[in-house]
């Protein structure tokens, strides 16, 4: 299992013990890990008759409603006033999957004016300063795993139920894409192992993951990777560019272009790939690599964006999905030593 500070688990050992009302947050757009890790936390922690709600900033996909616990979420931009009231009377806030609070959109606000005791628990490089207790380890694989491991120190390596471990599981399959990459230490394993022997099915939560999706999705990424997709082998790159038209013509829903940014690591000798895809008034970036090549970094420099060595995300506010994409290539030739050498 992951090592854990002693002297912050004893803090929160002490705010849990203090709080009555405790709120989960999760970060804009919350994806599986997110849900998964927010989940898990909330089944372990309603266990000790506490009051606790778990918020996110907006509507997350449907093919993640299936989690035990999903129906009672709260969204930020649906129930406005009422989630910033919940935030305000809580006497304990945690931060899962997220490293600052300018990661959670309209919500923000509500989370700096909150006086509690704030708590990150999160993956992610480069956390803010805006947190009184800190798990904050870039080497796990996901949020997920983070969170199960502090409730293993809380709980004194106890087992915990079953709706918690089917949620924790989930977010672990998720962000590692079934294991296929930020899965490479043993504890990973070790995590996975301890959440089988609560007898969750493996295999239904991949199938609800990954083998649940509408047809107009299918056909979307048919569409994308025949019409759409740029493989540029001198860079070992390729790039995706989803319109709004486009997401009218195939119906699009919340959640529906998840997974499409790995979809050109399956091209021989490709290590970047990103999509690129109108959303909400902006454009929004999804950047993979494989080996050395840091999207994080790329991200952090010229996308208003970051996460990890090999994931990251990014935003242009000014820019269309085609001159973002005019940017990425305008960049590559830069990069160009370091994706050949990756």
């Amino acid at each position: 299992m992951n090592t854990l500070p002693l002297s912050e688990i004893n803090k929160l050992k002490q705010a849990l013990e203090n709080a009555d009302s405790i709120v989960i947050t999760g970060h804009q757009n919350p994806d599986a890990d997110c849900i998964g890790s927010n989940l898990g936390l909330y089944h372990f922690l309603i266990q000790s008759k506490k009051n606790v709600k778990v918020i996110v900033p907006n509507r997350f996909p449907e093919n993640l409603k299936w989690m035990r616990g999903a129906s009672e979420i709260l969204v930020f931009e649906k129930d406005t006033e009422y989630c910033k009231q919940v935030i305000e009377n809580a006497d304990l806030l945690l931060s899962l999957d997220y490293n600052d609070l300018n990661r959670v959109g309209k919500m923000q606000e509500s989370l700096e004016k909150a006086t509690c005791t704030k708590v990150i628990i999160d993956h992610h490089p480069q956390p803010g300063n805006q947190f009184d207790i800190y798990f904050s380890d870039t080497s796990v694989s996901s949020a997920s795993e983070l969170v199960f491991a502090v409730m293993m120190e809380l709980s004194e390596n106890k087992s915990i139920n079953n709706d918690s471990a089917e949620c924790i599981l989930a977010g672990i399959i998720a962000d590692t894409g079934c294991f296929a990459y930020n899965s490479s230490t043993p504890e990973t394993y070790l995590a996975v192992a301890n959440l089988l022997e609560q007898q969750v099915d493996k295999d239904y939560i991949k199938s609800k993951l990954f083998d649940n999706y509408s047809i107009n999705r299918t056909r979307l990424m048919g569409y994308l990777l025949s019409e759409k997709m740029v493989v540029l082998p001198e860079f070992r790159t390729a790039y995706i560019i989803l319109t709004n038209e486009e997401k009218d013509k195939f119906g699009y829903k919340i959640g529906d272009s998840e997974g499409f940014v790995n979809l050109p690591h399956s091209i021989e000798n490709i290590i970047f790939s990103v999509f690129i895809m109108e959303h909400e008034g902006m454009v929004k970036m999804s950047l993979r690599s494989k080996g050395s090549f840091d999207v994080n970094l790329l991200s952090r420099k010229y996308f208003n964006g970051g996460g990890h060595r090999n994931a990251a995300g990014g935003k242009e506010f000014d820019l269309s999905v085609e001159e973002t994409a005019q940017k990425l290539m305008q960049l590559l030739p830069i990069y160009k030593e370091e994706l050949l050498a990756s």
